[in-house]
């Protein structure tokens, strides 16, 4: 049922593909895109308060009520990626009836994210540009995004199933028996990729997103 969030504080996300019109398998790529979106929409249900929807092609958005979870979409659509994708996060009200696709949708949310990936896009920064969250958010979450997505882009498939794991809240023993890798294999790569430091920037961007969409 469509209902006015003209009121309410939203969060706006939305997401396109760097260089699509020179991927040379763009069909392969936009069913991938397709995929993910049905995933999210499953995943993150309970937060989404318009679902994530392909718009013009290669560009996507979704509209969520709750901006914890977002380190956790950016790393779903990140977790076995066919292509780089860039982001923009924009928080503010809504202005239209809200539907149950991201579609047809405008307001001061919807700006933010646009303004925000059109600067990703601008300035080819990748992990996320935050708008609306305050200047000292907005610089914060953005600078914090860019460094999780830099040390995702540095782990091997195998290293990055490891951290998937431990992003599950999983001990490191139990990690190793379900991806059936050795334990010393965990702890080296925990040691030697300093993951500590990724969770707790993860644990950070969540508790900035909170409290700064609260003010």
């Amino acid at each position: 049922m469509a209902t006015d969030g003209s009121s309410v504080k939203y969060i706006a996300l939305i997401g396109d593909i760097v260089g699509s019109k020179q991927i040379e398998n763009r069909r392969e790529v936009q069913a991938w895109l397709e995929q993910q979106m049905e995933e999210l929409n499953v995943r993150f249900s309970n937060s989404l308060v318009a679902k994530f929807t392909v718009t013009l092609g290669d560009e996507f958005q979704g509209l969520l009520s709750d901006p914890k979870p977002i380190h956790d979409i950016l790393w779903h659509l990140e977790s076995d990626p066919m292509a780089t994708l860039r982001f923009g996060i924009g928080v503010g009200t809504v202005v239209t009836p809200i539907k149950q696709s991201a579609i047809g949708a405008d307001g001061p949310a919807w700006h933010r994210a646009r303004r925000a990936i059109e600067e990703a896009r601008d300035k080819e920064l990748t992990g996320g540009v935050f708008s609306g969250f305050g200047d000292a958010g907005d610089l914060a979450l953005t600078a914090t995004a860019w460094s999780l997505r830099d040390a995702r882009s540095k782990l091997l498939p195998d290293q990055r199933s490891i951290l998937g794991e431990l992003l599950k809240g999983k001990r490191q023993i139990d990690a190793s028996k379900d991806l059936n890798v050795s334990r010393q294999l965990v702890n080296w790569t925990i040691t030697s990729r300093n993951l500590p430091l990724y969770l707790m920037q993860r644990q950070s961007m969540e508790a900035m997103c909170t409290h700064f969409f609260s003010l």
